[in-house]
């Protein structure tokens, strides 16, 4: 407030000292006393009220460099579970054209063998064993992604929880782990699918 409360006292009683050696009246005097007592009390009550408010408010600036500053490092972190799901990401198509490509050639000497060996034990050992290990490195890519995904998804609600404004909404990174969820249940259920009965007691040739 910038006001100084006990100069305004002192001026108060010299008021009244002056107002006294003037004449006037005693209940003039401690009317008018009374009155400028009670505006110092509301000018004092009001002064603490602007001193709460204006420490109300920094501690709400603090509060509030304390929640940009977690907003920023939550968008750092997310950020950086973008940059990791990228990049997961264009390896897992890298994964999938070459898988196609590798397939490709494998289901051709896989025709030539299966009809030079008309169906034998190794040919079809050989066939499950690569499709085996294809499917494998499909899901551990899935997995890595799904965890990506779910470490942004708790991210999310850790600091939506905190007060802090997202740059990303919920259904954003529910449909990006709804569709990890699917492609990894996909590929478990095609890993668990009935395979051909064949002999494993026979050792494969590599």
């Amino acid at each position: 407030m910038g006001l100084n409360m006990k100069k305004m006292k002192k001026v108060v009683e010299q008021t009244s000292k002056q107002a006294t050696k003037k004449g006037t009246s005693k209940k003039e005097h401690t009317q008018r006393m009374d009155y400028i007592h009670s505006g110092i009390r509301v000018i004092e009550s009001t002064s603490g009220l602007i001193n709460t408010i204006v420490t109300a408010r920094k501690d709400t600036r603090l509060a509030k460099i304390e929640l940009d500053s977690k907003q920023i490092q939550l968008e750092r972190d997310l950020w950086e579970f973008q940059t990791t799901l990228e990049k997961e990401m264009k390896n897992m198509e890298v994964e999938v054209k070459k898988y196609k490509a590798d397939t490709e050639v494998k289901l051709k000497e896989l025709d030539v063998r299966m009809h030079e060996l008309s169906e034998s034990e190794e040919t079809k050992r050989l066939q499950i064993r690569n499709e085996h290990e294809s499917k494998m490195r499909m899901l551990d890519m899935q997995q890595s992604m799904l965890e990506t995904v779910m470490g942004m998804y708790k991210k999310y609600y850790d600091a939506m929880f905190a007060g802090v404004v997202l740059p990303v909404t919920p259904a954003n990174i529910t449909n990006d782990m709804q569709n990890c969820i699917q492609s990894l249940n996909t590929s478990i259920q095609y890993l668990n699918q009935s395979q051909p009965q064949i002999n494993m007691e026979k050792p494969l040739d590599d």
